[in-house]
């Protein structure tokens, strides 16, 4: 059985379902999904969108407002500006690379991290998924840690300043680097390799 709801501008509109897939558009308010296996497509939101689901896909297309999504095996794509982008899954892949946030979280276990857009600060971790970031603004702080997870990341043009350490991971840093400049630099690994250029 389907469902087709049309609500007025600035409702907040909260959903659940267990494998049923549940597609939003054009929504101007506030957005709460829960699911366990079902789909989530998401398409020109404006609000906050948070979203958790088990296995489900989540796809949140051109969304403007702060983004909350976390999956267990299910893969997550955005795009979209808003304050914070905090998203998380244990293996699936998490693609973020046309989503700008003031504020950046994400996190895997083993899926890989495919990160880009504008940020101010960005914080990824990941046990043996591989983070590759790819951003042309300035920012504050770039924070990674994994374990095996190779890191690659290209930045625009700068002086940095270039924290951290790897076990036994080769580094590699084809940066400007100073100490007390504008942008930070934060990598650590233990075997994982780091490749960060411009």
């Amino acid at each position: 059985m389907d469902y087709e709801v049309t609500v007025p501008a600035g409702t907040r509109v909260t959903l659940q379902t267990v494998s049923g897939r549940v597609a939003v558009e054009n929504l101007e308010g506030d957005l709460s999904v829960e699911t366990t296996s079902g789909a989530v497509d998401v398409t020109e939101q404006v609000g906050v969108v948070e979203v958790e689901t088990v296995s489900g896909e989540v796809a949140l297309d051109g969304v403007e407002g702060s983004v909350e999504a976390h999956t267990v095996s299910g893969r997550i794509t955005a795009s979209g500006e808003g304050a914070l982008l905090d998203v998380s899954s244990t293996s699936g892949t998490i693609v973020t690379e046309d989503f700008g946030a003031d504020e950046v979280r994400a996190e895997s276990v083993s899926g890989s991290l495919e990160l880009g857009g504008g940020f101010t600060t960005l914080e990824a971790a990941t046990t043996s998924g591989d983070v590759s970031l790819r951003t042309a603004d300035p920012f504050d702080l770039l924070s990674v840690e994994t374990v095996s997870g190779a890191v690659a990341a290209t930045v625009p043009d700068g002086e940095y300043e270039v924290t951290g350490e790897s076990v036994s991971g080769q580094r590699e840093f084809d940066v400007d680097t100073g100490n007390g400049a504008d942008g930070r630099i934060d990598v650590n690994t233990t075997s994982g390799s780091v490749r960060v250029g411009s």
